[in-house]
């Protein structure tokens, strides 16, 4: 039997090795999961548009003022030090 022609177990069970059998969940399960609404589709969307073209959308830090471009920054609109110093969950 070659490398490519492996068969399924019988029944269609999942392998006793494959991820599912291992313990692993679907993401959409795992409560720390946040399904996109469609707004954030929509500024993902233009994010993408915006970056292909060669630029960087910062916001202002609602703290501090620093300017902010990463993705998790720009959607909380604060900074990581600034949210664990006000004790806000990112």
């Amino acid at each position: 039997m070659t490398s490519n022609s492996r068969m399924r177990p019988a029944g269609n069970e999942a392998h006793p090795k494959s991820q599912m059998a291992a313990g692993y969940t679907d993401s959409s399960e795992d409560p720390r999961y946040h399904v996109p609404t469609p707004t954030d589709r929509e500024i993902a969307a233009a994010l993408e548009i915006v970056q292909s073209a060669g630029y960087w959308v910062a916001v202002r830090c609602t703290a501090c003022g620093h300017p902010l471009v990463s993705p998790k920054s720009l959607q909380a609109h604060m900074g990581p030090k600034c949210a664990a110093r006000e004790g806000v969950r990112r």
